[in-house]
């Protein structure tokens, strides 16, 4: 789950849908484009290799994801 923004609630409820899901959740900034595609790329490389491939990525986002999905 990405959020864009910092809407409190917002965000419990994507972690939440996260947790129950056994997925990943992520806020970013509205304004940070890079940021967001560099989040997609890491979930392009899990969704393609797994968590092998995520494991091998060493950008902050890969990392993040990578501790959520462990």
């Amino acid at each position: 789950m990405f959020q864009e923004g910092r809407d409190r609630l917002v965000e419990q409820t994507f972690q939440d849908i996260a947790r129950l899901t056994h997925g990943a959740y992520c806020r970013f900034d509205p304004r940070a484009a890079r940021q967001l595609a560099e989040l997609l790329r890491a979930v392009a490389v899990f969704a393609t290799g797994g968590l092998t491939a995520l494991a091998d990525q060493h950008s902050a986002s890969a990392v993040e994801l990578l501790s959520q999905l462990r």
